[in-house]
């Protein structure tokens, strides 16, 4: 069947489109136009999948028509004429901003799917990675080929087609963000790619100068943004009419099914040449360059156009035209019109023109390419039949498109289009006088450019050196006896100590000797042996553990299996501790009371009574239950290495060297279990900064750092100053802060002889406003995150570009995130929360884990309280289960309750190839669950995949119960970190946004239920400060919403210390039209 197919719209869900953009509209303009099949677009939008959902039903295999119904009420819209099947493909155009090879890269991406089931299965997996819902083109930090995999991943004939592929500003092969070959964006996938969009601005010669695209269908669209605009370029086909038969179509480039396309004028195109559309200068390739890309009227970057961007990849002088696909160019039926009349394409009188038009002929395609030019002039138009004519051959003049302004066509000069015009002007002599309109800008081209401007260059971004600086060697040489290395933020910590480790590793005389090193979080171990891996071949000599891991090592080694209670158990027994202690208490509150006097008896302390009353009925219902909690980890390991020195000598005799990272997070029961670790030897290194102590209600002191040096008398204390990460200006603000509240050694202030701006302050009048200017800004430095922020100035051209994960939000509390959250998603701007729970405390998660313990085998009754099951058990039904104390498989047999949820069980067991590999037992349970309708866990699916590959069930569960840090986000996707200060400690970012710096915050007064000193909020702001590397925007707002009341908010004190340090930046006053008494603005 031969038809006409545009396979890239958008609908009322994208941002800047037509609200009659609905599938009724479609339905009829498709019609009108003489279009067979539409690209639904947006199908990843919660809202426009819904109405694809409830008016469209199955057509021919892939293909989707409007519901009977609906579609029945409309033909009588449709002229006669013109009355056709109509079919919808889903798809979607997806926003892909990410950073790779060192540059934002800006592409957008077509994708298309057989199936509602397929759609929707992709846009779960979207959903997790960022923000579907503020527009139907989502806007992503996911990597182009990682998106593509995914396609790949939900259906087998699914498939992706980079959209409009020259485009300057988001496009695989784009001048500002794009790549310079369809291999460099896909990499390893790159033979999925079949078909690319030519875009507006470039026809088929244009491409087939650039030999790497031989091989690739070029497909044309509309990228319709309103009905109207339906088929402006559109496909010609010939296949069987279903969705394979229009993939193979493309997929195979066979010319006797893909017949060709229509396209658009490429002069006509708002990317065809080259400009700067604020000052109103057009160029041709050849001129921009001579002007070296940049405007001769301001002397910033031009934005080089498709045509200019063809002409710097291509490898031919001529298009290569053999065996290629033939096109026809149009103008749309409406902008002839308007010439003709000389009214805007979209008034009434080119309306009723139309409507006579397709009435009296037929749809518009047929109109422009295949009717007898008489009967189109037997219409009674004037100049309409040599205007279609002139078009068809091509006999027309443009005046090319540039920076985002749109090409004007003329088909007609002022001459002959009164010469051939059957109407005679009645006043002639106005006809002589009267001149044309001027543009709103002067466009200059070459020959009336003004004179270059001198533009100073970016300064290059200064790079740290591989090897060790002179501090760090000498702090790396010491290998005998104990030493202190006080590392100051960005110095090179984890790269100093990794490097000492190495050091002492090759050095060594006994070759049984170990070497033993501690982090606080599993993420810093990884990243450790990762790096010793870079330095020393075999690490069969190096433990690296977390704190907590140790001790479960150490208990396991003394013959014990710690059971640690996932968090929902852990509330549970807190929970039932409250109950019998009878103290009126909120179980967070009880559990934090718990935990410090737990630390505090284990290092000698006795805690109050009441607290100690807590403890003891709390620590029996662990005993009851046989479970350990997450500070036994430590507690009981040090108890159990200190009474039984077999099992010391055992574990401890063969270590030679201890090595403590981040050693200003330690409290009192991890210092006495280090000094217990080296009471027979004093090779230990610990590196830190009291500087950023911030963890003292978890216990942590910088005073550990005298404590070192009084224990150990002999240590040599090293210092590392040299920054690598920061501006100078961002640390001699971090300066500042601290040398104001005590008087600070000044050789031991950090340093980079990295330049760079200073540190912004931002007064705003409250938080919604102060939300606004963070999205304004981040679309600032991403250089704008789609065509309307560019437009409207969010893109500064000569600033460095940022991706979405170069970008931090960090703030003192989480009810911060609030208002933030709320305009990024409006803004389309993909940000991972503060607010978000960590990936295993996610609801959906535990239930998932607690079925892989129980089809494993090692689950107790409290794992039934929460399942990813439709079937319900009782709660009080499982509490007296728990008191029987028996196991699982027991209880299957004796109590019918738990019959249906034991016969799912066996299911998963036989679907299981072994059950002895904890992925396969995770993707059976998936298999499993995926079947029901209401299951929602999909999303986690390969992050508990990941975390299960190799890996036996005891090794996972272990990684569960420890991976207390582990971040279940998708690290494929780039986005935009909201963190709370406290959780941005060890990371770092280009750019970091400082919101909130206002008394109450900063020092935080949470009243006397939670004290904080102001020495430790000092410090916090420290850390803070130093997680930027280029550029640091603080802010605060006038008045803020506290707990539902609008309060008035003064600058942090904090802040105030800096004003001598920081540039202003206030709030731009906008001009307020005048309004006459009457309500009407005046016109002038």
């Amino acid at each position: 069947m031969r038809y006409i197919a545009d396979l890239h719209i958008h609908s009322k869900f994208s941002m800047a489109t037509a609200s009659s953009l609905d599938l009724e509209h479609l339905y009829l303009s498709a019609q009108y136009k003489g279009i067979s099949l539409v690209a639904t677009g947006d199908c990843t939008h919660p809202g426009w999948y819904g109405e694809l959902e409830s008016k469209l039903v199955p057509a021919e295999a892939g293909f989707y028509k409007l519901h009977p119904e609906i579609s029945g009420k409309l033909d009588a819209l449709v002229p006669s004429a013109c009355r056709r099947e109509v079919r919808f493909i889903l798809s979607s155009e997806i926003s892909c901003i990410y950073k790779k090879d060192g540059k934002v890269r800006k592409n957008h991406n077509l994708v298309y799917f057989p199936d509602l089931e397929s759609v929707k299965k992709f846009n779960l997996r979207l959903g997790r990675i960022g923000n579907i819902v503020s527009d139907g083109r989502p806007i992503l930090g996911l990597d182009s080929r990682n998106l593509l995999e995914m396609v790949l991943e939900t259906h087998e004939h699914a498939f992706l087609i980079p959209a409009h592929i020259w485009t300057p500003w988001f496009s695989l092969l784009g001048s500002k963000s794009g790549f310079d070959s369809v291999e460099a964006c896909f990499d390893d996938l790159t033979p999925h790619i079949f078909a690319v969009e030519t875009g507006l601005s470039s026809d088929p010669p244009m491409n087939r100068r650039v030999s790497f695209l031989d091989h690739l269908t070029l497909v044309s669209n509309s990228d319709a943004h309103s009905p109207g605009n339906l088929g402006r370029e559109a496909n010609i086909l010939d296949t069987e009419f279903d969705y394979m038969g229009l993939y193979h179509a493309l997929k195979d480039q066979n010319p006797e099914r893909f017949l060709g396309t229509y396209e658009f004028y490429p002069e006509e195109g708002k990317y065809h040449l080259d400009g700067h559309r604020k000052c109103g200068v057009r160029l041709t390739p050849e001129e921009s360059m001579k002007l070296g890309g940049l405007c001769p009227v301001c002397g910033k970057a031009l934005t080089l156009g498709v045509l200019y961007r063809v002409c710097e990849l291509s490898d031919r002088s001529e298009p290569e035209e053999n065996g290629h696909i033939p096109f026809l160019s149009l103008v749309p039926l409406k902008n002839i019109l308007s010439e003709i009349q000389g009214v805007g394409p979209n008034t009434k009188k080119v309306g009723k023109s139309y409507e006579q038009i397709i009435n009296g002929l037929g749809p518009e395609f047929s109109v422009l390419f295949e009717m007898d030019i008489n009967e189109v002039n037997a219409l009674g138009i004037p100049l309409l039949g040599e205007a279609i004519l002139r078009v068809r051959e091509n006999r027309i003049h443009i005046q090319g498109g540039f920076d985002g302004d749109y090409g004007r066509v003329e088909i007609f000069s002022k001459a002959e289009k009164k010469e051939l015009s059957p109407q005679k002007s009645l006043f002639p002599s106005a006809d002589i006088k009267k001149t044309e309109k001027k543009p709103s800008v002067k466009v200059h081209s070459l020959s009336s450019s003004l004179q270059k401007r001198n533009v100073p260059q970016v300064n290059k971004k200064h790079m740290a050196t591989s090897g060790l600086n002179n501090e760090q060697a000498e702090a790396v040489a010491c290998s005998r006896g104990p030493s202190l290395i006080i590392a100051g933020p960005g110095t090179g910590k984890t790269h100093t100590l990794t490097c000492k480790i190495a050091h002492m590793i090759r050095e060594k005389a006994d070759e049984d000797a170990l070497f033993l090193a501690i982090t606080f979080t599993n993420k810093a171990a990884e990243e450790m042996k990762e790096r010793l891996q870079q330095l020393v071949s075999d690490l069969s000599s190096v433990m690296i553990y977390t704190f907590h891991g140790l001790g479960y090592f150490i208990l396991q080694e003394a013959g014990m299996e710690p059971r640690i209670p996932d968090d929902y158990l852990h509330r549970m027994i807190v929970k039932k501790s409250v109950e019998k202690s009878g103290l009126n208490l909120r179980i967070k509150r009880a559990a934090e009371r718990i935990s410090q006097g737990r630390r505090l008896m284990a290092s000698g302390g006795m805690p109050e009574k009441e607290d100690g009353y807590l403890i003891d009925i709390y620590e029996k219902e662990l005993s009851r239950l046989g479970f350990f909690d997450f500070d036994d980890l430590v507690i009981r390991a040090f108890h159990v290495l200190s009474e039984d020195k077999d099992l010391y000598d055992r574990i401890c005799g063969k270590v030679k060297a201890l090595f403590i990272d981040e050693y200003q997070d330690i409290d009192s029961v991890q210092y006495a279990f280090v000094r217990l670790l080296t009471k027979d030897m004093n090779r230990i290194t610990a590196i830190g900064d009291p500087n950023q102590s911030i963890y003292g209600f978890r216990g942590g002191d910088p005073g550990y750092f005298d404590s070192f040096m009084k224990d150990w008398p002999e240590t040599r204390v090293f210092h590392l100053v040299r920054n690598y990460r920061s501006t100078d200006r961002i640390l001699e603000t971090a300066w500042e802060l601290l040398s104001k509240k005590e008087k600070m050694d000044a050789s031991l202030r950090v340093f980079s002889d990295i330049s760079g701006r200073s540190v912004v302050l931002r007064s705003c009048r409250d938080e919604y406003e102060e939300a606004e200017w963070l999205a304004d800004r981040i679309q600032k430095g991403i250089g704008g995150t789609g065509h309307q922020a560019i437009y409207a100035g969010k893109d500064d051209h000569d600033g460095e570009r940022w991706g979405f994960s170069d970008m931090a939000v960090l703030i003192r509390t989480r009810k911060q995130a609030e208002v933030i959250e709320k305009v990024f998603l409006k803004r389309g701007i993909p940000f991972a929360s503060a607010s978000e729970k960590r990936f295993l405390e996610n609801e959906e998660i535990q239930k998932i884990i607690s079925l892989f313990r129980v089809v494993t085998g090692m689950a107790g009754v409290w794992n039934l309280f929460k399942l990813p099951l439709d079937m319900k058990i009782k709660d009080s039904f499982l509490l007296e289960c728990m008191d029987e104390n028996l196991r699982i498989s027991a209880l299957f047999e004796k109590h019918e309750e738990l019959r249906p949820l034991r016969d799912v069980v066996m299911e998963i067991q036989k679907s299981c190839p072994s059950l002895s590999d904890s992925r396969e037992v995770v993707a059976s349970i998936f298999s499993f669950l995926e079947k029901s309708p209401s299951f929602t866990g999909g999303p986690f699916k390969e992050g508990l995949l990941s975390l299960a590959e190799n890996r036996s069930p005891e090794d996972f569960l272990k990684s569960v119960s420890l991976n207390r840090e582990l971040d279940g986000l998708d690290f494929k996707a780039e986005k935009v970190r909201i963190l709370t200060m406290h959780a941005s400690k060890g990371l770092e970012f280009p750019v970091v946004f400082m919101p909130g710096c206002e008394a109450g915050w900063l020092p935080y007064s949470g009243g006397e239920s939670f004290h904080v000193s102001d020495e430790e909020e000092r410090r916090l702001f420290y850390v803070a400060i130093t997680r930027a590397g280029s550029s640091l925007w603080m802010s605060w707002a006038g008045k803020r919403n506290i707990f539902g009341i609008s309060r008035k908010r003064e600058v942090s004190p904090f802040v105030l210390e800096l004003e001598t340090l920081l540039e202003k930046e206030e709030e731009k006053k906008q001009k307020v039209k005048k309004v006459r008494k009457d309500g009407q603005m005046n016109l002038f």
